[in-house]
């Protein structure tokens, strides 16, 4: 019996999206970055943790959500949210004088709407990466998702730019997951 995206669990998710090649591991080695987060009290630490292990030095910029707000088209106060976040996100890059950008978000993520599954905090995290895409001269950006919680944490790098990201993303859509 072949199995139907509509029935991935997260973790087949994540194993096709390796295999595919636009989910990856973190960036390592990145300096000093500003790092664009959710600010959960029960992932912000962990996650903050976690990326002490690749940065040398990190700017933290958190709004409840995170990265896949960038991604959110949901309503107007969702779009000005947006505006807001690409200003502070900006000011920081320019003010620090620093170069990479780290957006994130992770699941389960308790500020994402109920009917905001795996694939959708994903796929809005990476239309975020879009929106700010190029709109930073010589800035590298990143998107990235943190998985799980305690001892069981991973970090995916995602690779918006893939070529076949927008193919599974099509698929997905066709099966209900947008």
């Amino acid at each position: 019996m072949t199995l139907k995206v509509a029935q991935e669990t997260e973790e087949q998710f994540i194993a096709r999206g390796k295999e595919i090649g636009f989910l990856g591991n973190p960036i390592k080695g990145k300096g000093r970055i500003i790092w664009f987060t959710c600010g959960e009290g029960n992932a912000f630490l962990p996650m903050l943790a976690d990326m002490c292990r690749y940065a040398e030095r990190i700017h933290p910029i958190s709004f409840n959500g995170g990265a896949w707000l960038l991604g959110d088209r949901y309503d107007e106060h969702r779009m000005r949210l947006r505006d807001i976040i690409s200003e502070q996100l900006q000011e920081a890059v320019y003010a620090m004088k620093w170069n990479t950008l780290v957006l994130a978000s992770h699941w389960p993520c308790v500020f994402a709407p109920k009917n905001l599954s795996f694939r959708n905090i994903v796929y809005k995290t990476v239309e975020g990466a879009r929106v700010l895409d190029g709109s930073m001269d010589g800035v590298d950006l990143i998107a990235e998702i943190h998985v799980g919680c305690g001892l069981k944490r991973e970090i995916h790098n995602l690779d918006f730019r893939h070529e076949h990201f927008d193919k599974v993303l099509s698929i997905d859509q066709q099966n209900s997951f947008w």
